[in-house]
């Protein structure tokens, strides 16, 4: 027992001469700045704690500091989280793979900002007009993405947001899902929505979406932050108001077809009750503080568990018997 009760004593007092960090600090480090009222993107990593329990253990002779060494480099390593920002602020377009295959479309960092435009397609034949743009070199499985809306031109029937999980990003030929905002009265439709739908060879499944209406559509001379996450078959979409915690509205998906991907921006037009000839506008709008997080999978935090444990179970073996 008071071997125990001194393990538990000096355990504390190494603790004590730590850095102070809160519970939100050790689990989650944060990894764009936070905005009012909105939790920011997180690098969902335990890299903090995994270093933590090192330490103290270092301290107490159960772990050589080459083993604490590995834990601190495995903690961080990819297979345990990666995040992707993009603030825009260097006015730098090589991280984006663009498309627009119905139609030229402009793409346009500067000030701060992300602008993608679409304009309206050369032949009904191509489809809507459409814009979108991929972060080069990113691929996700479950994962957490975050963007905030800046403008966009209301009185358009279009829909912007989000893509996730995205192959083929070709002329009909892309997959993936997409979580959008389509303006409602604004725009000359009965109600706005926010909307999850999967498409399959760029055609938007009739069967595979999730949408929820909005009592208002979002208004032009506020910033929203739209969050879109995927674990598993399991697909959330949220919007906010930059300054409220609170959603505005907030929509649920199950689908497991697509399960990896890229991930990026798309603006769309979407004016379904319009007869096809009417059907040829353009999409606009403007994004900034875009950012990625893979989620690591449920198993990888066990194995790191496991590894901490036994490796520790493995030393303490090692100790010779206390006197008591």
């Amino acid at each position: 027992m008071r071997l125990a009760d001194g393990f538990v004593q000096k355990a504390l007092n190494i603790c004590k001469r730590m850095p102070k960090w809160g519970l939100t600090d050790l689990v989650h480090t944060p990894v764009v700045r936070p905005m009012p009222g909105i939790v920011p993107a997180y690098s969902q990593s335990p890299a903090p704690v995994v270093y933590m329990i090192a330490v103290v253990m270092t301290s107490l002779r159960f772990l050589p500091a080459s083993v604490a060494l590995g834990l601190a480099v495995f903690a961080g390593s990819p297979a345990m989280a990666q995040t992707w920002i993009q603030d825009f602020n260097n006015d730098d377009s090589d991280d984006w793979e663009t498309y627009s295959p119905a139609s030229e479309g402009t793409f346009t960092i500067a000030d701060g900002v992300y602008n993608i435009q679409a304009a309206a397609p050369l032949h009904a034949l191509l489809g809507p007009g459409r814009a979108g743009s991929l972060l080069k070199d990113v691929t996700v499985s479950d994962f957490r993405i975050s963007v905030d809306l800046v403008d966009w031109a209301d009185e358009l029937p279009q829909s912007l947001g989000i893509v996730a999980r995205v192959n083929e990003f070709e002329l009909g030929e892309a997959d993936g899902y997409f979580f959008n905002y389509s303006p409602g009265p604004s725009a000359g439709r009965n109600k706005g929505e926010i909307e999850i739908t999967r498409f399959d060879d760029e055609m938007r499944h009739p069967e595979v979406f999730a949408a929820a209406q909005l009592t208002e559509d979002l208004n032009s001379a506020f910033d929203y932050r739209f969050v879109f996450t995927g674990v598993g078959g399991l697909l959330t979409g949220s919007v906010y108001r930059i300054g409220d915690e609170t959603p505005i509205a907030t929509v649920e998906l199950f689908d497991d077809e697509y399960l990896s991907g890229r991930v990026g921006l798309l603006v769309m037009d979407s004016n379904p009750d319009a007869p096809s000839s009417q059907k040829l506008g353009p999409a606009n709008a403007t994004f900034d503080n875009f950012s990625v997080s893979a989620i690591p999978e449920p198993s990888t935090y066990a194995t790191l568990a496991g590894l901490v444990v036994g490796v520790a179970a493995f030393w303490l073996r090692r100790k010779p018997a206390a006197v008591a």
